[in-house]
């Protein structure tokens, strides 16, 4: 990768982070925890995890980032991206996903490549979800990163209501 695509996916990189927070990708932290439903992860604790027939561990994490994006009922499609922060490096393409998605709600998904994360040993990968009108309430979602060998994930909220 030549330094001028370099510069372009940092200023992206950077212009995409400010564009998160004036869409509505907020923190969820302080935030109450949702009921958890049998889909959804009980707790954070248990928020990474390796396929059990792994016969090598990662060399990349996915690393907690505790993520909600709030959108409105009855609007949209609104579109917004979730941050996939993974550190370490990798070989394989780790593809990652959006899984337990409410009503209405689509994902293109996003990737990160062996030279985005190989460069500096972090990268924050994008993951593309479409919000439609979907009935207000708080739903807990997966993120989800794999290479194709080991697979972890993340939680993460959507929000619908009116006062986003």
């Amino acid at each position: 990768m030549t330094s001028s695509h370099r510069r372009a996916g940092t200023l992206l990189t950077l212009t995409a982070a400010g564009a998160l927070a004036l869409t509505g990708v907020t923190s969820a932290s302080a935030a109450p925890p949702a009921s958890s439903s049998p889909s959804s992860p009980s707790s954070s604790s248990s928020a990474s995890s390796s396929i059990a027939a792994s016969t090598t561990a990662a060399t990349w994490t996915l690393e907690p980032s505790d993520q909600e994006v709030c959108s409105r009922p009855d609007t949209g499609p609104h579109n917004f991206y979730f941050l996939a922060p993974v550190t370490g490096s990798t070989t394989e393409i780790i593809e990652l996903e959006l899984h337990n998605l409410p009503p209405n709600v689509t994902s293109k998904g996003g990737a990160i490549h062996p030279d985005e994360l190989n460069d500096n040993g972090e990268f924050n990968g994008f993951v593309h979800v479409a919000i439609g009108p979907t009935p207000a309430g708080e739903y807990d979602i997966e993120l989800v990163a794999s290479d194709g060998t080991d697979t972890q994930s993340s939680p993460a909220r959507i929000s619908i209501r009116s006062d986003c």
